[in-house]
């Protein structure tokens, strides 16, 4: 009887114990998120004036959110593509004219097959197919790596070898456009910074249409992205996007993250709900007109502090059609 009275009770004590567990498991988790949302709140910055600003290129909106000190934004992107303009394909391959002699293109090859990444790299192909042909292995910073990992690299590479893990060991013609240019760009840099006595530096292509909302989210400008896509090639996106595992949908909405954990929901104007926040709002006008722009802020369904418009519209006359609001 004193057994079974010692099992009920040392039972219960440890039912109190679990439960004593949870509760401050709850408690932490909950505190957790508290603190982050101040974090949060403490580190987005606003404009204490608002600003329109009429650019050449979607990607110049990159300096002007630098500048004008924005951080923890959320950016409302009215675009046909995310960060990745097809007629703007950088590329990154090695040209006979960067080198002034076939010395050092020579040595390059050398160098790099003395190294042994374990990769084809046969003598019988012209030096510079060979060192383009590094340029497309989507998993050469993983062999680099255990090769040259005493080798420091700049904060740009570092910043490229984040944003394209997605991509790294898929097949080249599997992954899509914009992780095709950040292979070739790491892929490229990694061989400049590996031998920087043969290799030529290549042209410095940045910040351009296809990397600079990743440079945004890099340097905690944007947190949060909300895509718009023209009605005319919604047909064409919802599809790509449908048949994209990493991908997720509800009521007209697509949502996935970027290789930084940032959400970006793509939806059409229909699809977009008020929202309470001072946003970003970055304009290509190829695809849209600044009345549909301007339609939502009259509405009162976006509210912002910094508009970015790369089209012929004067910026006075957008401020003037923004103020009627």
């Amino acid at each position: 009887m004193e057994i079974f009275s010692s099992l009920v009770t040392n039972s219960g004590s440890s039912d109190r114990r679990k439960l004593v567990e949870i509760i401050f498991i709850c408690v932490f988790c909950v505190g957790v998120l508290f603190l982050l949302t101040i974090y949060a709140r403490l580190h987005i910055k606003y404009l204490p004036t608002p600003l329109i600003r009429v650019i050449n290129e979607p990607h110049d909106a990159f300096n002007v959110w630098k500048d004008s000190g924005v951080r923890g934004r959320t950016l409302v992107l009215f675009d046909r593509h995310l960060g990745d303009e097809q007629n703007e394909y950088s590329t990154f391959d090695f040209m006979p004219e960067e080198f002034s002699d076939p010395g050092p293109l020579e040595g390059l090859c050398r160098s790099i097959k003395a190294d042994d990444y374990g990769l084809s790299f046969p003598d019988s192909i012209p030096c510079i197919e060979r060192l383009n042909s590094l340029l497309y292995k989507t998993d050469f910073y993983d062999i680099w790596k255990k090769k040259k990992n005493s080798i420091t690299l700049s904060e740009k590479i570092n910043m490229l070898v984040r944003i394209s893990s997605m991509y790294r060991g898929m097949g080249f013609n599997d992954i899509p456009d914009l992780g095709k240019k950040l292979i070739l760009q790491l892929n490229r840099l990694l061989i400049e910074a590996t031998y920087p006595g043969l290799c030529p530096v290549s042209k410095d292509l940045f910040v351009t249409n296809d990397n600079y909302l990743f440079l945004a989210i890099e340097k905690g400008i944007i947190r949060r992205i909300f895509h718009l896509i023209p009605d005319f090639v919604w047909q064409e996106v919802e599809s790509k996007l449908s048949a994209d595992e990493r991908v997720s949908a509800s009521g007209g909405v697509f949502r996935f993250n970027t290789a930084e954990g940032v959400p970006v929901l793509v939806m059409r104007i229909k699809d977009l709900e008020r929202i309470e926040e001072k946003v970003l709002i970055n304009v290509n006008e190829d695809y849209w007109d600044y009345s549909q722009v301007t339609d939502l802020l009259l509405r009162g369904r976006l509210n912002t502090d910094l508009i970015t418009f790369s089209g012929s519209l004067s910026e006075g006359y957008l401020k003037e059609l923004l103020l009627k609001r």
